[in-house]
């Protein structure tokens, strides 16, 4: 399971986590935090070096759960535990 899992308090759609040397890549996995069922969104981060990810694709106004995992030929590794992240409008620029 990679290890500090957290997302970046200034730019809070970037969600990022430790190296670990046996994993081929990583998984990064989100729901709607009011998901009646455990079905979770996949995306594949393939790339060992990169530890980081940036959400592009979620909607605003909504509350996402999100997790990442580790695999390898072997297979993966249990999740992360889940961080809530929302997705809320940027404040108007008054003039």
């Amino acid at each position: 399971m990679p290890k500090n899992f957290k997302n970046n308090k200034k730019n809070p759609q970037v969600f990022s986590w430790k190296k670990i040397k046996a994993a081929n890549g990583y998984i990064v996995q989100y729901q709607e935090s009011d998901a009646e069922d455990d079905i979770w969104s996949e995306i594949i981060v393939g790339e060992t070096w990169r530890t980081t990810y940036r959400f592009t694709e979620l909607q605003d106004l909504v509350s996402y759960n999100v997790r990442v995992l580790a695999y390898n030929e072997v297979g993966r590794s249990q999740p992360t535990d889940v961080l809530t992240y929302y997705i809320g409008q940027k404040k108007p620029k008054i003039r």
